[in-house]
């Protein structure tokens, strides 16, 4: 894992730890941290963390998931087709500022070690970096 900034056009002068090469992107108000070698896809968003409206969306679309992980500042889901993908949504602040990470669908199931990885680097989220 390396450090990567984060310097997009509403996001700027953020640091986070994820897997080298991974790239940087924004779009619709949100960053995305992708590196598809290790299937890895995270969405971060400037908001306060909500973890009774992300089950709701997962419980939505997949209504014989289970949430499999539920502590403060961590949900995880467990979708019932989809070979099993685990969903995650995980909360950060950076100084005063409130961030919520979550997982972007890809073309690969998320396993629940990759969607601790992912956590593990959203919660690695600072102000800093160039």
């Amino acid at each position: 894992l390396v450090s990567i900034a984060i310097n997009t056009e509403a996001y700027t002068g953020l640091t986070i730890t994820a897997p080298e090469g991974a790239t940087v992107s924004e779009s619709r108000g949100r960053v995305k941290v992708l590196y598809a070698g290790l299937n890895y896809s995270m969405s971060i968003n400037r908001s306060a963390f909500d973890a009774e409206q992300s089950k709701g969306i997962w419980a939505t679309i997949d209504e014989a998931g289970s949430v499999i992980h539920d502590e403060e500042g961590v949900v995880m889901y467990q979708r019932s087709g989809d070979a099993g993908s685990v969903l995650f949504a995980a909360s950060v602040m950076v100084g005063e500022e409130a961030y919520t990470c979550g997982s972007v669908a890809t073309a690969m199931p998320f396993t629940r070690n990759q969607v601790d990885q992912m956590v593990e680097s959203c919660r690695s989220l600072v102000a800093g970096g160039s």
